[in-house]
C-alpha cells in the first residue's frame, strides 16, 4: 500500500505527538513537552499549529520540523520509515481507514519555484554587470545600473554575492532575497520572499511574498559572523537597522548587522518565524546595538525590537542614535564614508567597554574610608 506522506502529515494531528511525548500538555496556544533528544529537566520543546501542520522546535537543541523529523531523530531511522511509523501510529495503514486526500495549502502569494527561478535570473544579471564593470571600470553608469547603485551605497560585490542580491531589468531594481529556517530540515535555506528596490534616485520598494510577511523575519540573523580587526567581542556584537541595504553596507565595512524588514515588530508569541530568528540572534550575539532611522517611527521600531528581545535576556540591547542630520547609516556614509566608518567603530568599542564594566561595583575599604571609622 502506497502511503501519501503529505496526507499523513496533515491528518496525524497532535495525537501523533502524544504517542511520542507522553508528558505533552497545552500551554496557551501551543503545546509543551520535555525534549527526548537531550537531558531536559523542564519542558523546552514546543509544538505549534502552522498552516494546518503541527511543527515542533527545541531551543536548546536548535532543532525542529514536522512529526516525521521528530520520529527520525527519536528512532534513528530514515524518512520513509518515519512516515510508515507515523502512519501506523495513526492507523493509516489499515485499508479500512483510507487516508484523507485533503491537503491544506500554505498561504503564499507567489509560487516558490517560479520565485527561485526568477531569483537565479536576477543574480545572473547582476553577475554580468559586475564582470562588465571589472573589465571596464569607466563604463557608463546606465550600462551597469545595479553596479553603479551598489558602489554609491558602499556595498561590496562580495557582500552582494553573499547576500544573494540580483538585478531585475523589468523594473530596474535591485532584488534582495530573504531566507528563513526551513521548519522541516532546520536549515536556513527557505526562500521567504524577495524585496525589490529601484536603483533610481527616487526609491521604490516592493515585497514579493513567498512564505511569510516581511515583518515576520529578522534579516541577516543567519549570516556568518564577521570577526573584524578589533577586540574579540567584535565577533559577538551586531548592529540592528531597518533596511537590508544598511546590513549590506555595514557588513561591507566589516561589522555584523541585522535588520527589521519594516517598522512593524511582531509579537514573538504570534510569529513562529520571528521567535526562531530571535533565538538565533541570542545564539549568535551577546550585544545588539539598536540604530533606528532618525525619526520617531525609527525610534519606536527599535524600542519595539528591544521589548521583543526582552529585558535581561541575550543579546543585551544598547540604543545608539545616529548623529543629527542623517536619516540612516546609508545617508551618513554617502555624506562622508570615513566618518561613517569611524562612528561604527567608536560605537562598537563604546558598547563593548560598557558591557565589560560591572553595573555595580563595591569599592575597596580604602576608597570608602571605612577603615577610619
Amino acid at each position: 500500500m502506497k502511503i501519501d506522506k503529505d496526507a499523513v502529515r496533515f491528518t496525524a494531528g497532535i495525537e501523533a505527538y502524544r504517542k511520542r511525548l507522553p508528558d505533552i500538555s497545552k500551554d496557551g496556544k501551543r503545546f509543551k513537552a520535555r525534549c527526548p533528544l537531550h537531558a531536559d529537566s523542564h519542558p523546552s520543546l514546543s509544538v505549534d499549529l502552522k498552516d494546518g501542520v503541527y511543527l515542533w522546535h527545541c531551543f536548546p537543541c536548535n532543532a525542529g520540523g514536522d512529526i516525521f523529523a521528530l520520529v527520525q531523530k527519536m528512532d534513528n531511522c530514515d524518512f520513509a520509515d518515519a512516515v510508515k511509523a507515523v502512519a501506523n501510529d495513526a492507523g493509516k495503514l489499515d485499508p479500512a481507514k483510507p487516508i484523507s486526500q485533503h491537503k491544506p495549502t500554505p498561504k503564499r502569494i507567489f509560487d516558490r519555484r517560479k520565485a527561485e527561478r526568477d531569483l537565479k535570473k536576477y543574480q545572473t544579471a547582476l553577475a554580468v554587470q559586475i564582470e562588465a564593470w571589472k573589465a571596464d571600470p569607466f563604463i557608463d553608469d546606465p550600462d551597469v545600473p545595479a553596479v553603479s547603485f551598489l558602489r554609491k551605497r558602499g556595498v561590496s560585490f562580495e557582500v552582494a554575492k553573499d547576500l544573494g542580491f540580483g538585478y531585475s531589468q523589468w523594473n530596474n531594481a535591485l532584488a534582495m532575497p530573504s531566507y528563513g529556517q526551513d521548519v522541516k530540515t532546520g536549515l536556513r535555506d527557505e526562500l521567504i520572499g524577495i524585496k525589490f528596490r529601484s536603483v533610481e534616485d527616487h526609491p521604490k520598494y516592493k515585497w514579493t511574498c513567498v512564505e511569510a510577511s516581511e515583518s515576520d523575519i529578522l534579516y541577516g540573523v543567519g549570516l556568518r559572523s564577521i570577526t573584524g580587526n578589533g577586540p574579540i567581542e567584535h565577533l559577538t556584537t551586531c548592529f540592528a537597522f531597518e533596511s537590508q541595504l544598511d546590513v549590506a553596507l555595514v557588513r561591507s565595512l566589516g561589522f555584523n548587522a541585522v535588520a527589521l524588514h519594516n517598522r512593524i515588530v511582531p509579537d514573538p508569541d504570534e510569529s513562529n518565524r520571528f521567535e526562531l530568528d530571535l533565538f538565533s540572534l541570542s545564539h549568535n550575539y551577546i550585544r545588539c546595538i539598536l540604530v533606528g532611522d532618525n525619526d520617531s517611527a525609527g525610534r519606536d521600531a527599535m524600542a519595539g525590537f528591544a521589548e521583543a528581545i526582552g529585558e535581561g535576556r541575550t543579546p543585551r540591547t544598547y540604543g545608539r542614535p545616529l548623529p543629527e542630520g542623517f536619516k540612516d547609516i546609508g545617508d551618513m556614509h554617502a555624506a562622508d564614508p570615513v566618518d561613517a566608518m569611524q562612528w561604527l567603530k567608536d560605537t562598537l568599542l563604546e558598547v563593548i567597554e560598557e558591557y565589560r564594566t560591572p553595573q555595580f561595583r563595591i569599592p575597596p575599604v580604602a576608597e570608602t574610608g571605612a577603615a577610619n571609622v
